[in-house]
């Protein structure tokens, strides 16, 4: 898993946004007990070219294009949301 991109810091009752450098030590040397990471949106993936494809094909038939095809849509590559 990806490391936070910042945390919201809760301490007596107040809230800030600290990087992830500033609370891990903060969280390291006891400072901060109570935190909450935020993570950034992982970056979108584009689907293979049709030449992509057509490379990894020699010796294939069709079917293999429908493979690629089939697994970027179903691992959300490519696609609406």
């Amino acid at each position: 898993m990806s490391k936070p991109a910042a945390f919201i810091v809760v301490k007596n009752g107040q809230t800030w946004l600290r990087t992830s450098a500033e609370t891990e030590e903060a969280i390291r040397t006891g400072f901060i007990m109570e935190t909450v990471p935020l993570y950034t949106a992982p970056p979108k993936r584009e689907p293979l070219s049709d030449e992509e494809i057509s490379l990894g094909r020699a010796g294939y038939d069709d079917r293999f294009v429908d493979g690629v095809l089939f697994a970027e849509k179903h691992h959300g590559i490519g696609g609406g949301e």
